[in-house]
């Protein structure tokens, strides 16, 4: 008699890899690099789609650009709250730039709160949208406009971000940015040479003492042999 084939739910637990990590690690760090993109993208997005309904006069447009621009901004706030937790992290490895940390906290707070007040503008203007069409259409008008400088310094953000570990994204510097920058690499990959140098230190094993050698004795009356 043959035997029956193999089913999928069978065939399943092979079909799943052996990964090494089955626990989800969840921390700012982590959220930062989720969410962070979310902004970036939104915004421009509900800027075309709001472009769009106010140029072709749909309601049903304009409200889903609306409700893009209000994720979206709304979002931008627990990115740049979660990106402090991931400066804490990265500030001291290895060919992380200090200068572009400070410039992409420095931007992104700018972008953060315009991105916000998108997101509140397009909250007026969806609320209001069934009561006095023409009030929301000019809240929407507000709101593309904030969306539109939320948008530039959102891509300024995320630039300035792919520059704090990407070395070939970062223009060439010259004068006291550059030596700031070399000066900051260089002190991070001294501290990290310390680092292996003392965990070597620590896992050499400890030198065994050879006990010192004893001088020959000379036998009593050796030297009387040849008298």
């Amino acid at each position: 008699m043959e035997g029956k084939a193999a089913t999928p739910l069978a065939m399943l637990p092979s079909a799943i890899p052996d990964l090494e990590t089955k626990e989800l690690h969840v921390d700012g760090h982590y959220l930062h690099l989720l969410i962070n993109h979310i902004p970036i993208l939104g915004i421009p997005a509900s800027i075309l789609v709001l472009l769009y309904g106010l140029l072709r006069k749909q309601k049903e447009i304009l409200r889903l650009g609306l409700l893009v621009m209000l994720v979206s901004g709304g979002v931008a706030f627990p990115a740049m709250k979660t990106g402090h937790e991931a400066e804490e992290k990265v500030e001291h490895l290895a060919g992380v730039s200090e200068h572009w940390i400070e410039e992409h906290e420095k931007v992104g707070d700018t972008a953060t709160w315009l991105a916000v007040a998108a997101a509140g503008l397009a909250l007026v203007g969806l609320l209001i949208q069934f009561i006095n069409e023409k009030g929301a259409t000019r809240v929407a008008i507000l709101a593309l406009v904030v969306g539109l400088g939320a948008g530039y310094f959102l891509a300024l953000t995320g630039q300035a971000g792919g520059r704090i570990r990407r070395p070939e994204l970062r223009p060439k510097t010259t004068g006291a940015q550059g030596a700031g920058e070399r000066e900051s690499h260089e002190g991070r990959e001294h501290e990290g040479r310390e680092d292996d140098d003392d965990e070597h230190e620590r896992r050499r094993p400890p030198a065994v003492k050879q006990p010192a050698k004893q001088p020959a004795k000379t036998p009593e009356g050796g030297g009387n042999k040849g008298k």
